[in-house]
């Protein structure tokens, strides 16, 4: 009677019988597995985290690769055989994406682990992994400017002048934005573009009275330089280069300027 009354009383006060007289073995393996399931619960936000980041990456990818492969179409012109590179690459990036995005379809985390929660983490976390990313894609970036004059060395202004941008150099700067448009020199003769040191850049120009021109800026890496092998262009800044055998050659080192010369339409053709 007496046992009955103290196991009444245990009860009452949240140890049952069994609990009250369990070993001291028993007390540690439940402890432990009690502290095993809580840590596969407060762990389930890693899987999420991890299917989220790959699914939204390679959605990116794939939509950003579809996109590559239409501005990057292979058109008549001295930027062909650039434009026929960067068309494979971004075929290649686009089926790679759409082969893991749909492995993310099938093989996801089980419904129950996606709590409000671990999306809150998972969404949070792959943010944050994406802003780093984006800060160092643009850690190369540079301004390229470009001034036009004829062979006096007069400024030419409302010179046409399209640009393409390829990512053929090495590192995570070839993922940055690709600069591509067509624009006009001020009343200079100038124009200035914002690159990456890890693309190629090519320039044609066109104005009435002179010849068309056209020239490739090649991406740097960390151990080659930049490569402009062309008779109408010098290069001012960086100072004190002087083309050698093989064209201009110069480093990555902050900002480019570019002095060209648009030879006149000869009176012969």
């Amino acid at each position: 009677m007496w046992q009955e009354g103290f196991g009444s009383l245990l009860w009452r006060g949240g140890v049952s019988n069994a609990q009250a007289y369990e070993s001291p073995s028993s007390r540690v393996i439940r402890a432990s597995e009690l502290l095993a399931h809580q840590t596969r619960v407060r762990t389930r936000w890693l899987p999420v985290t991890v299917w989220v980041f790959f699914a939204l990456s390679s959605l990116t990818g794939a939509i950003g690769g579809l996109f590559a492969t239409v501005a990057a179409a292979p058109q008549p012109g001295p930027g062909g055989p650039l434009e026929g590179v960067v068309y494979g690459m971004a075929l290649v990036v686009t089926g790679l994406s759409a082969i893991v995005f749909t492995l993310c379809l099938f093989l996801r985390p089980p419904a129950k682990d996606f709590t409000p929660r671990n999306w809150i983490i998972a969404i949070g976390s792959c943010a944050i992994l994406f802003i780093g990313f984006r800060l160092a894609t643009h850690s190369g970036r540079y301004n390229l400017s470009i001034q036009i004059v004829d062979p006096q060395g007069h400024p030419i202004p409302k010179v046409s002048v399209e640009y393409t941008s390829y990512p053929l150099g090495e590192g995570i700067g070839r993922l940055d934005h690709i600069a591509s448009g067509v624009t006009s020199t001020d009343s200079s003769g100038t124009i200035t573009l914002r690159t990456n040191h890890a693309h190629t850049v090519s320039v044609q120009m066109r104005r009435d009275g002179f010849q068309t021109t056209s020239f490739h800026l090649e991406a740097a890496g960390h151990g080659y330089p930049h490569q402009i092998v062309s008779s109408v262009v010098d290069v001012l800044v960086p100072a004190g280069i002087v083309p050698g055998r093989d064209g201009w050659l110069f480093p990555r080192d902050g900002d480019v300027r570019l002095r060209v010369t648009l030879p006149f339409i000869s009176s012969d053709g």
